[in-house]
């Protein structure tokens, strides 16, 4: 199962970074044009907000069920918080996509509160935007020391 769910996990990143772009570059470019919000412009946030719902789920289970980084780190925590990469995992990595998936959250309710649709394009382009750049800071990208492949298939 664990391999299932690292490799559902890692396909599902880029889902979350292509809806987070298409998101962003939909709010810009309303917010750029001027033009009047419709509901392609709010279907894009939404898809990417249940895209990272998904994906948070896939990686709590990998968390808590499937990986055994939890267990080596609860073991001391204090020399796990020593190590790079396994304080990677243990806190900066959830710690940061939370964050993420909290701010995209937020940007949908503020998105759908919005009194014009000057406001919400400026609302989905910063709350998506700021959810999307923090996603992409805290990926395992490949050459870091924690890093993992671009897409795990198996």
């Amino acid at each position: 199962m664990y391999t299932a769910a690292i490799v559902l996990h890692s396909v599902l990143r880029w889902v979350v970074i292509v809806l987070g772009v298409l998101a962003v570059a939909r709010a810009w470019s309303g917010r750029s044009s001027g033009r009047p919000w419709t509901a392609a412009d709010a279907a894009p946030g939404r898809f990417y907000t249940v895209a990272l719902d998904v994906q948070l789920l896939v990686g709590l289970l990998l968390y808590f069920v499937f990986s055994h980084i939890l267990s080596i780190a609860s073991a001391d925590w204090g020399r796990a918080m020593g190590n790079a990469a396994i304080r990677y995992w243990v806190v900066e990595h959830l710690a940061s996509m939370v964050a993420a998936i909290a701010l995209a959250h937020v940007g949908t309710v503020r998105v759908r509160k919005a009194a014009t649709d000057a406001a919400r394009f400026t609302q989905a382009t910063t709350f998506y935007g700021l959810s999307l750049l923090l996603i992409l800071i805290a990926s395992p990208w490949p050459g870091l020391p924690y890093g993992r492949a671009l897409l795990r298939l198996w």
